[in-house]
């Protein structure tokens, strides 16, 4: 695809890429299927991060500590990257990485991951959603790329974000939040060759503006861009999922989310 076309599909806002990405990527499916078998070959499948699904983060020497302070309940909930692809351990992944970043207030953190690699919306609610237990003062929705891949429709998209958002309402403490964190920005990943990485990026944007959307009308739901296209030092070896020091950036754009008041969006 000329670069001229990708840049002029560059400005159309998100709304009305919704209309455009799934003809396209229909209409260019013979090179998307050749351009798939060669990244599938390519690209390193990473397993999810071993060890304990759940744990606790104590505030350190250099924190200040809140003397009788609650634990605060942290769960991630999602795909591959709630899952910590990419990083030894879930503490070394994005949930023990928000704790410490949560910590820095000087209550100790108790996290908790329910996630599975694949996973789109779709699944996540038939699998996921009946693991819910117990009540967290924040949930972490970490959803989008696998949905990207599969092009799902944004009012499939919508259906079941909301969907996991009243369920996981039922599992909040009073003054709980959900954060919605933002699609990543496909569009920049190298790994993905050309015009494969164009059209799902286009097709990410537009399902992030439906995350967006959704949590404008909820004073209780956050949603927080992605960081941005990662350097090479923070991905991890496929080159597609966030290394260690990729998680920690990530969590440290989070977490202000997961401090501010609820009444502000």
């Amino acid at each position: 695809m000329p670069a001229r076309y990708r840049r002029r599909i560059g400005h159309i806002s998100p709304g009305r890429l919704r209309n455009w990405t799934r003809p396209l990527a229909l209409a260019a499916a013979p090179i998307l299927l050749v351009q798939a078998r060669t990244v599938k070959r390519r690209i390193p499948i990473l397993p999810e991060a071993p060890g304990p699904a759940t744990g606790t983060v104590e505030p350190n020497d250099s924190m200040p500590v809140v003397k009788n302070a609650l634990p605060r309940s942290l769960l991630v909930f999602g795909e591959s990257t709630a899952a910590g692809v990419g990083a030894r351990s879930h503490n070394a992944g994005i949930a023990g990485a928000l704790s410490r970043e949560l910590a820095l207030g000087g209550s100790p953190v108790l996290w908790s991951v329910i996630a599975r690699t694949g996973y789109t919306s779709a699944v996540a609610c038939a699998e996921l959603l009946p693991r819910l237990s117990g009540f967290h003062d924040d949930v972490v929705v970490l959803l989008g790329v696998n949905d990207t891949l599969a092009l799902t429709r944004s009012k499939r998209w919508r259906h079941d974000i909301i969907s996991i958002i009243e369920a996981v309402q039922h599992h909040l403490n009073p003054g709980g939040r959900i954060v919605l964190a933002g699609v990543p920005q496909i569009s920049g990943f190298q790994a993905l060759p050309q015009p494969t990485r164009a059209l799902l990026g286009w097709h990410a944007r537009s399902l992030d503006a439906v995350l967006r959307e959704i949590a404008d009308t909820r004073a209780h739901v956050f949603h927080v861009a992605s960081p941005g296209v990662p350097s090479r030092g923070l991905l991890a070896a496929d080159g597609f999922h966030p290394s260690e020091a990729g998680y920690l950036a990530w969590a440290a754009q989070l977490a202000p989310a997961l401090r501010r008041p609820n009444f502000t969006h």
